[in-house]
């Protein structure tokens, strides 16, 4: 593993606890312990996001104990979880009461609820670009969007640009 990612398992680890954890609070600590060349390659948002990612890699594992006595439970569910939308508490799973693991099922819930909706604009923008995707197959999303924009302005379609001949 690389410097980073030991500092981070190694804050991850002293931090996970029942009480959980903030990773934006811990990220500059992490941050200070990073040399120069490791900090221009991840900015604190990218030290949170695999903090997160740590946690749940840490702590796949929660339930072993009980596993490890051949009993299959009848679940898989990650041994960290954020206890609010923006994920700035993580907290172990096995420590959460019955009031928090709810909490924890209705932030899934809603993450979901928005992970399909965005879903659905994602499928849309899909509908808006598969003609112009279909005639100009090499085209980027991007030039599919401006052409729609001068369709819906009522202004001519752009063409493929002709084979430029050679010596003419």
């Amino acid at each position: 593993m690389s410097h980073l990612s030991d500092t981070i398992t190694k804050h991850v680890q002293e931090s996970l606890n029942k009480d959980g954890f903030h990773p934006r609070l811990i990220a500059p600590r992490i941050w200070e312990e990073l040399d120069a060349e490791e900090q221009k390659k991840c900015g604190l948002a990218e030290i949170v996001r695999r903090m997160k990612t740590t946690a749940r890699t840490l702590t796949n594992n929660a339930f072993a104990v009980v596993r490890s006595g051949q009993i299959e439970l009848p679940f898989k569910i990650d041994g960290a979880v954020a206890m609010d939308i923006e994920g700035n508490t993580i907290r172990l799973t096995e420590s959460l009461s019955q009031l928090e693991f709810r909490r924890a099922i209705e932030i899934r819930r809603k993450q979901i609820k928005d992970d399909v909706k965005q879903l659905k604009e994602w499928e849309s923008a899909e509908r808006m670009a598969s003609p112009y995707w279909r005639d100009h197959s090499e085209w980027t999303f991007g030039q599919c969007v401006r052409q729609f924009a001068r369709d819906q302005r009522g202004q001519p379609r752009r063409r493929k640009a002709a084979p430029k001949q050679i010596g003419a």
